[in-house]
């Protein structure tokens, strides 16, 4: 469908991968621990935690994960996390935004930028490359799913959804970001399983590029999501 990637795909069948590793929980504690941070320790108040909260579940998070995250959130354990964006290009002048989630700030950039600069690519000044993606709310479901495609299909239209598309073993619903919630209860009761769920940034418009930048592209990308402070990368990839 027109306005999502080759690399949104690519990036949530590999976010499907990685729950069954230790980088997606670490991910969702951190997420857990900003939320606390940034809006307080009770979701009924926090609407940020309580989509942490529910994609942990989604994505069977450990109880003890959860409380030490919200511990570390409120200011107990190690260091305080801080939550920054990084904005920058790619080859072909890709634009790349670029979440983290780190205690030392400084030695974030210094990975970020040592790693763009060996694809070629390169930080930019902030409120260069933000203005090109919108927020947006995103469900990740399996397509083995216990129903039949149609029934999918009408329960994703139903839901409040904006918009969806299906991939490779897997169907990405973008909702507005303040309808994250609600369409995933939508989709619940409606007897989908959802794989994953969280708010993040789609770009407004892609940018075409050959297929030897595509594939290299792609590669500065997982290897960003790779290191241990970035949380996402969005990328305005075609």
């Amino acid at each position: 469908m027109a306005g999502h990637s080759k690399w949104a795909n690519i990036r949530f069948r590999k976010e499907i991968k990685d729950k069954r590793k230790g980088k997606l929980f670490s991910k969702l504690a951190r997420d857990i621990s900003i939320a606390v941070k940034l809006g307080g320790p009770d979701p009924d108040s926090n609407s940020r935690l309580r989509i942490a909260l529910q994609a942990a579940k989604a994505a069977n998070l450990p109880k003890g994960n959860i409380e030490r995250a919200i511990k570390r959130g409120s200011g107990e354990g190690a260091g305080e996390l801080e939550e920054f964006l990084l904005e920058g290009y790619g080859p072909g002048g890709a634009a790349l935004l670029i979440k983290c989630v780190s205690d030392n700030k400084n030695r974030a950039l210094s990975e970020v930028r040592h790693l763009l600069s060996q694809y070629g690519g390169k930080l930019a000044e902030a409120g260069s490359v933000k203005w090109m993606f919108k927020p947006k709310g995103r469900i990740v479901l399996s397509r083995d799913q216990d129903k039949k495609e149609e029934e999918v299909e009408m329960a994703i239209i139903e839901s409040g959804a904006e918009d969806y598309e299906q991939g490779e073993g897997i169907i990405v619903v973008y909702t507005h970001p303040e309808k994250l919630e609600q369409t995933r209860l939508n989709l619940e009761k409606a007897g989908i399983e959802i794989e994953t769920l969280a708010l993040g940034y789609e770009p407004e418009n892609s940018v075409e590029v050959s297929d030897k930048v595509k594939e290299k592209i792609i590669q500065l990308l997982e290897k960003l999501e790779n290191l241990e402070e970035v949380s996402e990368v969005y990328a305005n990839l075609g």
